[in-house]
């Protein structure tokens, strides 16, 4: 941490991929099947598009501290 604040808040771009490699070997997964993303308005935009249709929305359901995910009209 200390190593990085010396950078003064500077865009580290390779440090995306080592994020992403680090990842991706942790959860056993490709590193082409991570992608890392500056919030999540982006991610979740492609999710919707991703997981739905004219015919299909992507529910969600809260219940207490649970939450569900899934469903089709």
């Amino acid at each position: 941490m200390s190593a990085l604040g010396v950078k003064g808040g500077r865009y580290e771009f390779g440090l995306t991929q080592e994020l992403v490699k680090t990842f991706a070997e942790i959860e056993g997964l490709k590193p082409e099947y991570v992608r890392a993303y500056a919030g999540s308005s982006e991610p979740l935009h492609y999710a919707v598009l991703a997981f739905t249709s004219p015919r299909e929305v992507w529910l969600w359901e809260i219940r207490r501290t649970r939450l569900r995910c899934g469903g089709v009209v």
